[in-house]
């Protein structure tokens, strides 16, 4: 039988999970438990330095525990598992994000005084733009977060409700032979946005990058813009600009010379057709330092840089910091608190000041955070 065990949550972990201290001494990470509460906790499996827990029974719940409005959700085998949070009113989620990005900031020297309060997402659901499914060709659904096997949905609460039309379209089209995976695949995966509907879904092929809420993609806009009119400069250097969502708005705020660079061919295309004055696109791996010195070498001048890295960050923040000595301001968009942290270190010990931090809930029923920093080096 599997060691039960009674536990309460001190903590969060950054995906999300409930953290508990066995009486043993060691770490249990639990899904759908939150700080404060008390469970009995059932062990799945040991690690070497932590074990990962499930609910077997509770204990006491915290008044900000709700009955979650979607029935697929949760974190066994047959869940989804993709809004791990939703059994937590959005109010206390939006709180826990905040003070996660709070104590990040806390262990930066001299950043405490910018950090803004958080923007809460307009709505907590139906706001998802985007979105990916997996099928056999014959059912159609999410892959588990606890088994990675196929759970089959009707429904999805966060879609906006174009993409929830879309989503009943494909699976009034089921069985479908084209949706059957190959003989080295386990899934086939069907992309959508709201520009398509069904005949128009996307097989096998990942939809350029978009930002999946598009409320709080236009803040994330109207923040960029603001700090492009304030900022007086000749040249502007945007890393990973991937289709031109945050190029468009540089462009209509600033008088300065874009370098977009980004290593998706199909997302320059997208960008290119745009026509956009003063821009100037280059394809380059922003992850291989060779690359990237070569796209920079005739824009060393470059007194702002503008990025917004994938989850991994932007590992390259030294290189590009040696190469662009005569940099002022750095404008960093983030995904990810831990590597944002990480790079925002290696621009303070580059003598950078931080001077303001937005947090913004781009997706709730879930741990992620999206960050809006603006970095300024010292006179």
């Amino acid at each position: 039988m599997s060691e039960v065990f009674t536990g309460e949550a001190y903590d969060l972990a950054s995906d999300g999970q409930a953290v508990v201290r066995h009486p043993a001494g060691y770490v249990v990470f639990v899904a759908g438990l939150w700080p404060g509460e008390t469970a009995q906790i059932r062990i799945l499996q040991y690690k070497k330095k932590h074990a990962i827990g499930e609910i077997a029974g509770m204990e006491s719940a915290s008044t900000n525990r709700r009955k979650p409005p979607c029935r697929f959700h949760g974190a066994g085998s047959q869940d989804c598992g993709g809004c791990p949070w939703m059994f937590i009113d959005y109010e206390a989620q939006l709180q826990a994000k905040y003070d996660r990005v709070k104590r990040s900031i806390e262990k930066l020297p001299h950043s405490r005084e910018a950090l803004r309060p958080i923007v809460r997402s307009e709505n907590e659901f139906s706001y998802r733009n985007r979105a990916q499914f997996k099928t056999n060709g014959k059912r159609l659904g999410f892959v588990s977060a606890r088994n990675k096997q196929l759970v089959t949905v009707d429904d999805c609460l966060i879609l906006s409700e174009k993409n929830r039309e879309t989503l009943s379209e494909l699976i009034a089209a089921l069985p479908e032979k084209r949706w059957q995976p190959g003989k080295r695949k386990v899934f086939t995966t069907l992309d959508i946005d709201e520009s398509r509907d069904a005949a128009q879904v996307s097989i096998n092929r990942r939809l350029p990058f978009l930002q999946a809420n598009t409320a709080q993609n236009n803040r994330m806009r109207e923040w960029l813009a603001q700090k492009a009119r304030t900022i007086e400069t000749q040249t502007i250097i945007e890393l990973f600009c991937g289709s031109g969502n945050f190029t468009e708005v540089i462009v209509e705020n600033s008088k300065a010379t874009i370098l977009a660079i980004e290593v998706a061919d199909e997302a320059l295309g997208v960008l290119a057709s745009k026509k956009l004055a003063n821009v100037e696109i280059i394809c380059a791996d922003l992850f291989d330092q060779a690359s990237l010195s070569r796209a920079l070498a005739a824009h060393q001048h470059a007194e702002v840089l503008i990025l917004d890295p994938p989850r991994d960050g932007f590992k390259l923040t030294q290189a590009t910091l040696a190469l662009l000595s005569k940099l002022k301001h750095v404008i960093y968009i983030s995904c990810d608190l831990a590597t944002w942290t990480r790079d925002a270190n290696d621009f303070i010990a580059h003598d950078f000041v931080l001077r303001e931090l937005q947090p913004l809930d781009q997706f709730p029923q879930t741990p992620h955070i999206e960050l809006l920093s603006h970095f300024e080096r010292k006179p």
